[in-house]
């Protein structure tokens, strides 16, 4: 790396370049700076030992770990423990894996910037943390544009009140409806400073969002329809909604709920009727009805006027919102998560996996090997031809070689009867 002046010495951390105690004595480290420092390999989880740090550097737009491209593998779990980080959270330029870490919601003095770049696609999907919503924000910056990030916006992104500055979440694969609770970031300065543009959000735009300043927004190329809102008539419809599907009417989902009083301390009682299957009856905490939310993908429901939506179970995805029921892994591909806890899990087509052997059972649960004298096909396991061969470490048939031959369905190969000979591999007599 670039700039490591006494990290190998035995000198004090205060001298390390890029670190900056608070005194000599007490040696705790409280910013640290490895900007563009050419780092390679993984972040330790001794990361969240700093507990002291409080800053990335004094730049705005970059600090900590930014501009290192060869940082790789997963960001630790332990970066939560940094509870005194307050401003320049950057690790963009990087190449991360995996999900992003839900502790960085425990960072709630964090007021300025946090800025992650993932580089390869999560094999469980990379949703938006809900935690993040606990954050201070007073002024900064949330970066999460070009991450490949999945799911839907968490509705506690609309807790960041004070953010003033950037909350990017463009050019990603996230989908769903855009939460009504976004409406609330009214301090945000202009210049589009709210993007959510380049993904696939669906359903209409809410008209909360028209509390926003009229240039704060971007909500271009995705599939939202029904229109612009008059609440939001006085936005630039070229270049705050271009490329979505605002000719077209949305699917129709259930009659919205009446409100009970704000003051009600009741779980309230619906009619029976008024959510039809593949949404459910939504409300607030203090029992104030919201109307009927379509289920997102990975769940669904399967009856009227359900209070919540049910996440697939093991062998299923549902890949479009307001679904109803959901469908088995095509044959030969599984989803194993037996646990049922995360819609990230079974929101796409890729969440089922493809055996890399044998086949996979009934259920899509897990694969199953094919016996000896049998290869995988798409549904079944096929005995192999005459000429042909598996053993048990076989992952297909294998012709037999010249001199021997096989009859259907062969686990081995026998020696051809003397004198009698074959003068190519896979022959069958």
């Amino acid at each position: 790396w670039f700039d490591n002046v006494n990290w190998l010495s035995s000198d004090s951390c205060c001298s390390y370049a890029g670190v900056t105690c608070d005194s000599w004595i007490t040696a705790n480290v409280v910013e640290l700076d490895l900007t563009f420092n050419s780092l390679d390999g993984t972040l330790p989880t001794q990361f969240g030992d700093l507990t002291s740090l409080t800053s990335g550097g004094l730049a705005q737009y970059y600090g900590l770990l930014d501009g290192n491209p060869s940082l790789q593998g997963t960001l630790p779990s332990q970066i939560g423990r940094l509870t005194n980080f307050k401003k320049f959270m950057n690790m963009e330029g990087s190449a991360f894996s995996g999900k992003i870490p839900t502790q960085l919601g425990n960072l709630v003095q964090l007021t300025e910037q946090l800025a992650i770049q993932f580089e390869a696609e999560g094999d469980e999907g990379r949703p938006i943390p809900s935690q993040l919503g606990q954050l201070s924000m007073n002024t900064g910056i949330v970066y999460l544009a070009f991450n490949k990030l999945t799911g839907s916006v968490p509705s506690e992104i609309g807790q960041l009140t004070n953010a003033k500055n950037h909350i990017y979440f463009q050019n990603n694969g996230l989908s769903g409806i855009i939460p009504t609770q976004l409406g609330n970031l009214m301090k945000l300065s202009t210049s589009r400073q709210l993007n959510l543009g380049y993904n696939s959000l669906t359903f209409t735009i809410p008209t909360e969002l028209g509390k926003l300043p009229t240039a704060s927004l971007n909500l271009v190329h995705n599939k939202l329809c029904s229109g612009v809102p008059t609440e939001l008539a006085a936005f630039d419809s070229e270049y705050i909604f271009n490329g979505n599907n605002l000719e077209e009417e949305c699917p129709e989902f259930p009659t919205p709920l009446p409100s009970l009083s704000p003051t009600s301390t009741l779980v309230p009682t619906f009619a029976p009727t008024r959510c039809g299957p593949g949404s459910f009856e939504d409300y607030d905490s203090d029992g104030t009805g919201r109307g009927c939310t379509p289920c997102p993908p990975g769940k669904f429901s399967g009856e009227k006027s359900a209070p919540m939506c049910t996440v697939c179970g093991a062998g299923k995805v549902a890949v479009q919102w307001g679904s109803t029921s959901c469908d088995l892994c095509a044959s030969g591909r599984y989803n194993d998560d037996t646990d049922g806890t995360e819609e990230a899990l079974h929101n796409d087509e890729k969440r089922c996996w493809q055996c890399q052997s044998g086949i996979s059972n009934q259920m899509r649960t897990a694969c199953e090997d094919c016996g000896s004298g049998t290869q995988p096909g798409n549904s079944t396991c096929n005995p192999c031809e005459a000429g042909k061969y598996a053993d048990d470490s076989s992952l297909k048939c294998i012709d037999c070689q010249a001199g021997k031959i096989s009859s259907s369905g062969a686990a081995v190969c026998e020696q051809c009867p003397s004198p009698s000979t074959t003068r190519a591999d896979g022959a069958a007599s």
